[in-house]
């Protein structure tokens, strides 16, 4: 067996072998054997080399998906924290009515204060009330299917 053989033989490249090849013919060859994981890092590698702009353009586009994925990320943690409407309680008839009061107070015109005056009550003892109510009674189905069978009752028998 020749030193070209045993080269060969355990995929030496050619410079190491000794034959006459190229550097050309070698790479070729070399490419040909490649495992896909490999492809991909010999890919980068080459386009480094002979193509500094597309690698550029690459490592840009890289990085928008991942700060695409980082925007929506962020977007999940922030829609899940602590301060967040998701968490946060519905104020209590008290305390929205103390928030119409100090909305109105800040007007100092009789013709501006005295309908926000008004806003307030109607939303305090007819929009609120309908709303946490619906909100309580759709919390389950249980509860839904119990206050419509209670809320019939009273219709036919009243």
């Amino acid at each position: 067996m020749t030193v070209v053989d045993e080269g060969r033989k355990e995929g030496r490249q050619s410079g190491e072998s000794g034959t006459g090849e190229s550097n050309a013919q070698a790479g070729a060859r070399a490419r040909d054997s490649v495992t896909p994981a490999e492809e991909a890092a010999l890919n980068l590698v080459t386009e480094r080399v002979l193509h500094p702009r597309a690698a550029r353009a690459r490592r840009v586009a890289s990085r928008a998906t991942k700060r695409a994925r980082g925007i929506g990320a962020g977007a999940a943690k922030w829609a899940t924290r602590r301060e967040s409407l998701v968490h946060a309680q519905s104020a209590t008839f008290h305390e929205t009515w103390a928030q119409h009061r100090e909305c109105a107070q800040h007007y100092q015109a009789a013709l501006l204060r005295y309908p926000r005056y008004a806003w307030g009550a109607v939303h305090v003892t007819l929009i609120k009330p309908l709303t946490d109510g619906s909100q309580w009674v759709t919390f389950s189905p249980a509860r839904t299917i119990v206050t419509g069978a209670v809320a019939a009752v009273i219709w036919f028998y009243s």
